[in-house]
């Protein structure tokens, strides 16, 4: 535990860091599906990150999924997204990679058989969309490919919008 602390703290001083006084800090809200693991919802921050590359930003998520009784999953996850320069409408694609945390949990609720608690690291593959901005509002799709980390467990699909 003390170990996922110090990466999650980690992650989110880097993020806060990169941050300069002309860098545009948004927050979003996101519905997520696991394989294998259901539904969950999260939320995510992105901060542009043009001082290293220009239209890279920088996203930090959390899920909490809801896989089953007596089960918890949820994940924590660092990624740097680049625009996809194509002409596609209302749609502006996006590809990425980064980091995931991800912690499962299993209560057998007996005095027999200890509970299951696992932590693993993983690398992240991304594709997603954003949709025409509705004013503040910018809706957004994305696929992420863990590689690595838990089996069974082989993509999220996420959308939600970003304030």
């Amino acid at each position: 535990m003390k170990r996922l602390l110090t990466a999650a703290t980690s992650v989110l001083l880097v993020l806060f860091t990169v941050t300069t006084a002309d860098a545009q800090m948004r927050y979003g809200a996101q519905v997520s599906f696991g394989d294998d693991i259901d539904l969950g919802i999260g939320g995510r921050v992105g901060v542009s990150l043009d001082q290293y590359l220009e239209n890279l930003e920088g996203v930090v998520s959390f899920d909490l999924f809801f896989p089953g009784e007596n089960q918890s999953f949820w994940t924590i996850n660092a990624n740097a997204l680049y625009p996809i320069p194509i002409e596609a409408g209302s749609l502006m694609p996006y590809a990425g990679a980064g980091l995931g945390i991800a912690h499962y949990t299993i209560n057998f609720d007996s005095a027999f058989i200890d509970d299951y608690n696992e932590t693993k690291f993983n690398l992240n593959l991304v594709a997603g969309t954003r949709f025409g901005s509705q004013g503040k509002l910018t809706p957004f799709a994305e696929l992420r490919l863990p590689l690595g980390g838990f089996d069974g467990i082989g993509f999220f699909l996420c959308g939600g919008v970003m304030f």
